[in-house]
Parts: structure tokens; sequence; C-alpha cells
């Protein structure tokens, strides 16, 4: 077990415990002489958090509850403390894991045992904010581990801490709890998603992504999807980033999330994702002909894509007569125009578009070619 803390209690040192022991027995009366006169015994029972010990996120530590910090009698029964102090940075999410050996200690993760653990904020430790007796959790045994387990997840703002675990005694034979425990916490802040992920500016290699600042971030990570699998391309204290040498009318994805560093230690929020090509390249037009009355024939070389846009008009800048004719097969790469007039010119483009879910991409036209219809 990792950072085995022993050194306040019982076991480990006979002379404070002897000193609890007679603490316990003068604070019994002068909690039978409080109750008679009436005295507010809040300052008494919490005189575990002169015991407090400091306690890091994600740190396995290890107690016993034969070495309790701390010991009060409280409505007729003796009652044990261990404390532990610690702060949360920014608002976040904690969740408090339980593992001890002793099935008797594991009564800690059932409503009706003699154990419960308690959250205090720092500057108010006659009221607690949390109580695993009031609060689902999840527990169980591992067969494997021969191990009894219990987590408790809650959310705390920022601030400092008191983590309280108390042991009542035995309903009979009024003895202590015994076992030993381990116990971690974990935390998660609450970062925001960046919203508005887009992309500002498409180009045929390369796609400018940019997204809405995320107050208290103190970056944003960037993956791309390849081969299946998600990679980080970058980490970046800006709100933009522009991924190149991509290829023309080519499908991409990718997504972003927020990341906090706290004490060297980086946090991350949940990801945005986004589905979106590059533009398709620019198609060649490779010729206009009218072999037959009043239709023309138009082809062009293949490019990337999901199909082509054919337009023509009766005018050079396409400001009147305009029409558009969509050729829906990436692998068509000619287009016949009919039911046309008959000795008329007429101006002709093409350009390639993608498709992703349901919104087309389109590339740049083509250059012009004309072509007059046979009568």
């Amino acid at each position: 077990m990792k950072n085995k803390i022993v050194g306040c209690g019982i076991l480990d040192a006979p002379k404070k415990y002897y000193f609890k022991k007679v603490f316990g027995l003068l604070l019994s009366l002068v909690m039978l002489f409080s109750i008679t006169a009436g005295i507010d015994l809040s300052a008494y029972a919490a005189g575990w958090s002169s015991y407090a010990q400091k306690i890091e996120f994600d740190t396995v530590y290890t107690e016993s509850a034969s070495t309790a910090d701390f010991y009060i009698v409280k409505n007729g029964r003796n009652h044990y403390y261990d404390s532990f102090i610690f702060n949360v940075p920014i608002k976040g999410n904690i969740t408090l894991n339980v593992e001890s050996g002793d099935d008797e200690f594991y009564t800690a993760a059932w409503t009706n045992y003699r154990v419960q653990y308690y959250i205090y904020k720092a500057n108010d430790v006659d009221n607690y904010i949390w109580s695993s007796m009031r609060n689902g959790t999840t527990h169980g045994y591992s067969s494997g581990r021969d191990i009894y387990y219990a987590t408790f997840d809650f959310a705390l703002p920022a601030g400092n801490y008191y983590l309280v675990a108390e042991y009542d005694t035995h309903y009979a034979d009024n003895i202590m709890v015994k076992g030993e425990y381990d116990f971690s916490l974990s935390y998660k802040p609450s970062l925001g998603k960046p919203s508005n992920f887009k992309v500002s500016s498409r180009k045929t290699t390369s796609l400018k992504l940019s997204w809405k600042k995320v107050g208290g971030a103190s970056g944003y990570q960037i993956q791309q999807k390849k081969s299946g699998k998600w990679k980080t391309i970058k980490n970046t204290t800006s709100n933009a980033y522009t991924v190149s040498k991509l290829k023309a009318g080519t499908s991409y994805q990718f997504r972003v999330r927020t990341y906090k560093t706290i004490s060297g230690k980086k946090y991350y929020g949940s990801w945005v994702t986004l589905t979106t090509p590059t533009k398709p390249a620019t198609v060649t037009l490779s010729s206009v002909k009218s072999k037959k009355s009043k239709q023309f024939t138009a082809k062009w070389k293949k490019v990337t894509g999901s199909g082509y846009q054919v337009q023509y008009s009766t005018s050079k800048n396409f400001s009147k007569n305009k029409k558009t004719v969509t050729v829906s097969k990436n692998s068509t790469t000619s287009k016949t125009i009919s039911k046309l007039k008959g000795k008329k010119k007429y101006y002709v483009r093409v350009r390639a578009y993608k498709t992703v879910n349901g919104t087309k991409y389109c590339g740049a036209w083509s250059k012009t070619k004309a072509v007059t219809t046979k009568r």
C-alpha cells in the first residue's frame, strides 16, 4: 500500500493513547455537565480538526480504525475520528474510494454501518456539507483481490475541506471498530466544453479549425482520427488551429477539449467532435462540343469528391439564363445538356463537391468554355 500513514494513533504511540483516553474522559464529564447546563458542544465535537493530516488527490493512503486520531463520548457511545484536510483548486467532481480486507470495516459501504465519512468546509467544522450515510454509493467485493470496496461521488466548489471518518462502537460490547483501510480522493475539475467548433477557413489541402474560448481553461487539446485511432495533433492556448497537408475533397474527423493545468498536472474536459471535408480540387474542363441539334456535351477530368455541378448560361459572367445540373457520381466525367436553343452561344463551367452529413462543400469553378449549339 502506498503512502502508509501511521503516527497519530493508539497502536503507534502509547502516550498519545493515554492522553486521548484521559481527554475523552474529561470530555465525557464536560458533556455530562454541559447537557445539564445547556452548553453548546459543537466546538468539542469538532476537536478532530486539530489532528487533520494534509492529503493530495489521486494518492492512496492507509489508515487503521485502531489508530484513530480523536475520541469522544457522544450519545452514550464512544466515537473515534480520522481527519484529513485537502484543497479543491476550482469547482470539480470528487470521488472517495475506500478499500479494506476486513468485512467488518467494509460495513462502511452501507447505510447501517458503524463507520461514516463526512465532508466539512475548513471554515465551518460544526456543520458537515456531505455524508456517506445520506448519499448513494457503489460498493462490492472483489473475489480476485479479496477486497471490499466502496466509491462515493460528489461535487465541491473551490476551497479547503476536511474529510472525516467517524467510527462508532459495536452495539453490545462497546468495542471499537477494528480494521485497516485504504482510501483516496480523485478529482476532476468542471471544465466547459468548447462551443461553436467549426471550420473558419476551408482550402483544398488545409482546414482552419476554430471554437469559442472557455473561461478558466489553460489550453486546448486537438486530435485527428487517423487509421481508426485518435491522435493528438496539437496542444494550444489559442482557440484556432490550421491543419495542413490534407487531401483535397476528403472528409476528416477532429475533436477538441479544454484542459486546466493545476500544480503541474493537466485535467481535461469533455470532447467536442467535428466531421468535415477539405475543399475539392478545381476541375479541369477538357471540352464542350455540340454534335447534335440543340445540345452540347461537356467533358472534364476526375477529381476526389462526391460529384459535380455543371453550370451554363447565355452570359459570359453567368448573370442571366443560368442553370445548374448535378452529376451525382464522382466517377462520371461527362454530361450532355439537351433541349437548348439552336444556333445559340452558351458559356459552360464545372466544379466538384463533397457531401458530408447532408451538406455539400463545393470546390472552385473550372475555367469557362463557350459553345454554340447546332440548329
